[in-house]
């Protein structure tokens, strides 16, 4: 068992995800939001004063923080790590994104990821902080695998409720998810010592086929995805 009655949780991250990260972690009875830390201090500043958390100066701060026991990484990875546990590790990536709403120019609000593993398998993954998808058949969170003997498809569109701030941020299964992998990696992780549904690897493996499909964007070619061997 773990030896103290709280486990204290930092944020990296402050963007618009973060606050169902937070929301979640507010619902683990043993967890305890310490604070939050990013790059932008106006949305630190909002989520530290909306949660009554503190506000650290940098990540070093956090990972040097005696009182710190995990770290919630709240970036927009999922689609990512849902090939991987899916799938597997592509061997390579082309992609395309587009900048129609955003202010930043340098901030995608669509993109669209080809990855082909080396068995042959081919994967698309398509994301868009542009606009909602209100169709019959939403596009919010949707999964369809096609294999040589059947597929399944999963969508979280079942339930829905209020008013999304964001797209897919009024589906409830959405919602949900945070909170049941935040009570996971507390509870049974943390607490019970086993093993987490992903690791250091796979945060890695994540964020190269990130890094690949950002150099695919910006030279509009196919690009071999080069993973770390740094763990």
């Amino acid at each position: 068992m773990y030896p103290q009655d709280k486990v204290n949780v930092a944020l990296f991250g402050t963007g618009g995800v973060a606050n169902m990260h937070a929301r979640a972690m507010q619902k683990v009875a043993q967890a305890q939001l310490l604070g939050a830390y990013s790059r932008s201090p106006d949305s630190v500043e909002k989520v530290t004063r909306q949660y009554h958390i503190s506000a650290f100066s940098s990540l070093d701060a956090i990972l040097q923080n005696d009182e710190v026991d995990a770290v919630i990484i709240a970036s927009s990875a999922h689609h990512v790590y849902s090939m991987l546990y899916l799938v597997g590790r592509p061997v390579r990536i082309s992609a395309v994104g587009s900048n129609i709403f955003f202010d930043d120019k340098q901030a995608m609000d669509q993109v669209s990821i080809q990855a082909e593993l080396a068995n042959g398998v081919i994967v698309n993954l398509w994301g868009s902080f542009g606009v909602d998808d209100k169709t019959n058949n939403p596009w919010s969170v949707y999964y369809k695998v096609l294999g040589t003997e059947g597929g399944f498809s999963h969508s979280w569109n079942d339930l829905q409720m209020g008013e999304a701030t964001q797209p897919g941020w009024d589906l409830a299964g959405y919602q949900d998810s945070f909170e049941y992998s935040q009570a996971y990696f507390i509870n049974q992780c943390i607490t019970e010592g086993k093993s987490p549904l992903s690791n250091l690897h796979d945060t890695m493996d994540a964020f190269n086929i990130l890094m690949a499909a950002e150099l695919a964007m910006a030279e509009r070619r196919w690009i071999d995805v080069q993973y770390s061997s740094l763990l």
